[in-house]
């Protein structure tokens, strides 16, 4: 019996050396399977101040069949590619009436429709309850009903400035001296719009012209016929450059001239000295008649 353990539980050197190694590895491996376990923790959220957007989650998934009756198949793609990004959605109450570009973006809302939705308010649109939001084309109903929980409308303005729009008095706007403010006394102008009209016509030298309130952003030809009875011209109040003194830097800025005819008109200037009158401006190859015509009101030759 001796000898029966002796052969199977002695080792040499060697084979002690390797179950020692053999042991420690397995310690380390022990231990550091321990430490992973008990380094694992759970985050634990506090879902308290999500409950509308849960609400709005769960109301967006429970459509039936139902909801899309009337639309076509593009509603329905969008509403699959909605459910798709609506983990980037980011809700919060809001006003739709003049909501920045951007917190339409948050609310999940693509370029092409939050330009509808400026294209609707430049025409003089706004939203006076939570219908007119539903209306919208572009805003999808799977999409309204996710929203819908967030609107947020000021009634308050809203009741002010429709009491203002019904009372208002017709009166002219005179359009090159107008301040903005005087430029919302025109029923269909709206605080963009008017802005825009006041951007533009600074960059411009004023209006010539009635015609030229077409060239203003988001300003189209709908909302000009609305708005064009309010208005009155003074041709006087434009501002003017003269071609004798003006710069290339001066005239290329002019939405009308771009730097070639800038150039053109200092160089004919400098070469044959200076303009007589400003229709001598057309002795310059690159100012053709329907050229001449636009810029003209906006040039002066003084003596």
């Amino acid at each position: 019996m001796k000898r029966f353990f002796k052969n199977y539980f002695s080792f040499n050197r060697r084979e002690r050396n390797g179950a020692f190694v053999l042991s420690f590895v397995c310690i380390l491996l022990l231990a550091y399977s321990y430490y992973l376990s008990n380094s694992k923790s759970v985050k634990i959220s506090n879902f308290a101040e999500f409950e509308k957007e849960i609400s709005a989650f769960e109301k967006f998934h429970h459509l039936d069949s139902n909801t899309f009756e009337g639309y076509s198949n593009q509603h329905i793609v969008d509403y699959e590619r909605e459910k798709k990004v609506y983990t980037k959605v980011e809700l919060f109450e809001f006003d739709p009436n003049n909501l920045p570009d951007s917190d339409w973006r948050r609310l999940g809302l693509s370029d092409k429709q939050i330009k509808s939705i400026k294209n609707y308010e430049a025409k003089g649109g706004r939203f006076y309850d939570m219908e007119d939001v539903k209306k919208m084309y572009c805003i999808s109903p799977e999409m309204y009903a996710l929203i819908e929980p967030f609107i947020h409308i000021n009634v308050v303005k809203i009741e002010i400035e429709k009491s203002l729009k019904a009372t208002i008095i017709k009166r002219d706007i005179e359009l090159n001296s107008a301040n903005a403010y005087e430029l919302l006394y025109v029923p269909v102008i709206d605080s963009i719009t008017a802005i825009n009209i006041i951007k533009y016509r600074s960059i411009l030298g004023g209006f010539y012209n009635k015609e030229q309130l077409k060239e203003v952003q988001n300003l189209d030809t709908v909302l000009y016929d609305k708005m064009i009875c309010y208005l009155t011209l003074n041709n006087e109040n434009i501002r003017k450059l003269d071609v004798n003194y003006a710069t290339i830097d001066q005239l290329k800025k002019h939405p009308y001239m771009r730097f070639s005819i800038a150039k053109a008109l200092v160089l004919y200037r400098e070469t044959h000295g200076t303009y007589k009158s400003v229709a001598d401006i057309k002795k310059c190859v690159l100012v053709n008649e329907e050229l001449f015509r636009k810029i003209a009101p906006y040039l002066t030759v003084e003596e």
